[in-house]
């Protein structure tokens, strides 16, 4: 059985990239879900038994950027001697990343770039800004759930800004967002 599951998470992921490629190159809307499953080397019935339709491919997708940038993340958390060189080294990561992706990653933040959109991802930024205060990096009289909501919709926000081009860069907003954490004015 562990053999047949491993097989079928490489040809998950095999179709996940094949379909990243074509959407980067061609574009979503006129990417075909046959031509995903011959870029993918599988037959279209076995595609649309992994994946239903063009929808589902894009949520899939989705959900390993999320998991990227969480591991990204909890990597750069357990490496850095500060949540703020954490988070400086997250929007670093994400910029290169993004450099060779930024049509594709723009697509998929679009649809879910609100408080809910990548819970995980939401988690992990509460649990950066619980060690932020514990450190003394960012100010502590506003709970770390709010912080991290904080970190993490300002995270997409720039996201987003830079995929279409914003002025500001990842590095100059990560370095904006860490002073305001840690001067923002008590109310």
């Amino acid at each position: 059985m562990v053999g047949r599951a491993a097989q079928r998470e490489a040809r998950s992921r095999a179709i996940q990239a094949a379909a990243r490629r074509l959407f980067l190159a061609r574009g979503v809307d006129v990417t075909t879900m046959e031509q995903v499953a011959e870029e993918a080397g599988v037959s279209r019935a076995t595609l649309f038994n992994y994946y239903p339709g063009k929808p589902a491919l894009l949520e899939a997708i989705s959900a390993s950027l999320e998991q990227r940038l969480v591991d990204a993340l909890s990597h750069y958390l357990s490496k850095q001697e500060s949540a703020p060189a954490a988070l400086a080294e997250l929007y670093a990561h994400a910029a290169r990343v993004l450099e060779q992706t930024a049509d594709l990653t723009r697509l998929l933040l679009l649809g879910k770039a609100g408080p809910g959109g990548f819970p995980a991802l939401r988690r992990a930024f509460v649990e950066l800004a619980v060690a932020g205060q514990a450190q003394g990096a960012w100010r502590s009289d506003v709970g770390a759930t709010r912080v991290g909501e904080v970190l993490y919709l300002d995270f997409i926000a720039s996201l987003l800004g830079w995929c279409e081009g914003g002025a500001d860069d990842l590095a100059s907003r990560c370095a904006d967002l860490n002073r305001l954490l840690k001067a923002w004015p008590s109310g």
